[in-house]
């Protein structure tokens, strides 16, 4: 309660201050003088147009504080449940009667006889009003007893009955104010674990919650109490943390609008691995050859088998063009074929002989070794002769 009321009494307070300036803006006007000595060429006066225009802002002010603090109550969770509805209806019904009586005198010499449609308008406007916060009020009194009747009842404190007319006595009280008999002695009220409510002699179950009662147990056994339900955790405000009421879609001391509930994230998808290739048989590293797992020479060219050599890269042959004659004597440049230098007149030599063709070197053959110890073996041995190892054709 005390929270509700430091979330609605700011809004009430500056809702009266609004209007009671206006009002009394209204009464300072009156007393100026030369409002009553300005002439207007209208059927009514400039006192009665300031007045409707000033109980117009009244209005403003009772529509936007109504407005307001629906929104609080709303929100902070009030008692009543069409509480926030009902105070919107108030402010509608207080506007109408506002508005009759401020723009009447301005219409009425418009209206002339047709004066009785804006008589009817405001009571059509008024009754529908009275009606609608009429039926606020009937289903918001049976929300609240329906809440109401479910709040669980407060266990008393120990009673002093009479042991002979069962009167209950003030505690303490050793003999019966009505009749004389001495009095039982005080005996607490058996209560339920869970929610706190009074229970029956003999009630085995609580008829409020269901929890479970504690059974008296034989002598000298030790009664066991069950333990309380956990209570629901109470939701808070995503801003500023504090604690709303459940549904409530704003927060009732910073305004901040509470988000929807976060998506569950997506299952993840299990990748599935590509299948294990099969080994690929090993080869030469010189000629390309398949060799056996684990050999060390290849069988075909005789190669020590290790880390593959890297190939080396081809070299690019650039292609110079051919270059001019020159004069022997004093280095013109002459005209292809020439025999006389045209600039010096000194003869030029002949040609130089063509080199010979370079003659091609036959390799000897390759040479083949063991698998295993590397002896040297001749063409066409099908075993070592040093470790008698089979070889490859």
């Amino acid at each position: 309660m005390e929270i509700r009321s430091r979330m609605v009494a700011p809004v009430i307070v500056q809702g009266a201050v609004g209007v009671l300036l206006l009002i009394a803006f209204r009464l300072a006007i009156g007393y100026l003088p030369m409002v009553k000595e300005v002439y207007l060429p209208l059927p009514f006066g400039l006192d009665e147009l300031l007045t409707a225009l000033i109980m117009s802002g009244i209005v403003a002010v009772l529509i936007s504080t109504a407005v307001r603090l629906a929104v609080q109550l709303e929100a902070g969770g009030a008692g009543f449940p069409q509480a926030g509805l009902a105070v919107k209806l108030l402010a509608v019904l207080g506007s109408l009667l506002i508005v009759y009586y401020a723009y009447l005198p301005l219409l009425r010499p418009y209206l002339g006889r047709y004066e009785w449609v804006y008589q009817v308008v405001f009571l059509v406007a008024f009754l529908a009003t009275l009606v609608a916060l009429g039926y606020a009020v009937y289903t918001g009194v049976g929300e609240f007893s329906v809440a109401l009747a479910a709040r669980p009842r407060s266990t008393r404190g120990p009673v002093n009955a009479c042991g002979q007319c069962g009167e209950p006595n003030p505690p303490g009280s050793a003999f019966c104010t009505v009749c004389g008999a001495p009095a039982r002695p005080a005996r607490a009220a058996a209560a339920c674990t869970g929610c706190g409510g009074p229970l029956k002699p003999g009630a085995r179950f609580c008829p409020s919650c269901g929890v479970p009662a504690s059974v008296p147990s034989a002598v000298g056994a030790t009664v066991r109490p069950v333990p309380p339900a956990q209570a629901p955790v109470a939701p808070t405000c995503v801003s500023c943390g504090a604690v709303l009421r459940p549904g409530a879609k704003f927060c009732g001391k910073c305004g901040a609008k509470q988000g929807e509930p976060a998506a569950a994230p997506a299952p993840e998808e299990k990748v599935q691995e590509p299948p294990a290739q099969a080994p690929v048989a090993p080869t030469c590293v010189s000629c390309g050859a398949v060799l056996r797992p684990g050999a060390k020479f290849c069988g075909k060219c005789g190669a020590k088998q290790g880390e593959p050599a890297a190939a080396p890269a081809p070299e690019e042959k650039v292609q110079e063009p051919p270059a001019a004659p020159v004069c022997v004597s004093c280095g013109a440049v002459l005209r292809p074929g020439a025999k006389f230098c045209g600039k010096c007149g000194a003869k030029q030599g002949e040609p130089a002989a063509a080199p010979a063709p370079e003659e091609k070197v036959q390799e000897p053959p390759a040479v083949l070794v063991c698998y295993e110890c590397g002896e040297l073996l001749r063409p066409g041995v099908k075993s070592c002769r040093k470790c008698g190892s089979p070889q490859q054709g």
